[in-house]
């Protein structure tokens, strides 16, 4: 079994962690706008996304520490970091546009694109043996992201004044 490396893992972890913070921050922490909105009956409450997103974000550091701690050429890591990075900046935004800016037809965009990027992810990276000793442990790490945006989708698509034109 391959020696965790505490200090490199960290890095990954915090790096991630403060990339929600900010996107957070600049969000504006305003849940109004999400209260307001017509959800279904099984929306989840608004303080949950917080704790949700700080258990997700430390997985999706974790999977990128994976990653860059694999067997895989460093051609293939740097694509699969690419990628990875890729996917955190679309997090990043998404918050943002959602929260402040209230564009839900672009948010549901974002998300749309979000999930092609995990997918990319878990496929490239996940089912590769030359990436990881234990394939499930990076897979376990997306599939809670893939379900929570997912939901997400059903969430903005179901909203009642729903338009394209708020793209």
């Amino acid at each position: 079994m391959k020696k965790i490396k505490i200090t490199d893992l960290l890095i990954f972890i915090v790096g991630t962690e403060l990339v929600g913070v900010l996107s957070g921050i600049l969000a504006g922490g305003s849940f109004s706008f999400y209260k307001e909105i017509v959800r279904p009956p099984f929306s989840p409450p608004g303080w949950i996304f917080p704790i949700v997103w700080i258990i997700l974000y430390a997985l999706m550091g974790i999977s990128a520490y994976l990653i860059y701690t694999s067997k895989a050429t460093v051609r293939q890591k740097n694509f699969a970091l690419a990628v990875y990075a890729i996917q955190l900046v679309v997090n990043f935004l998404w918050s943002i546009v959602f929260f402040r800016l209230e564009m839900v037809g672009l948010s549901v965009i974002i998300i749309l694109l979000l999930l092609l990027l995990i997918f990319v992810t878990v496929a490239y990276s996940c089912y590769d043996m030359r990436f990881l000793q234990n394939p499930s442990c990076c897979r376990l790490s997306k599939y809670p992201l893939f379900a929570l945006d997912s939901i997400c989708i059903v969430l903005k698509y179901r909203r009642a004044d729903f338009k394209l034109s708020s793209l």
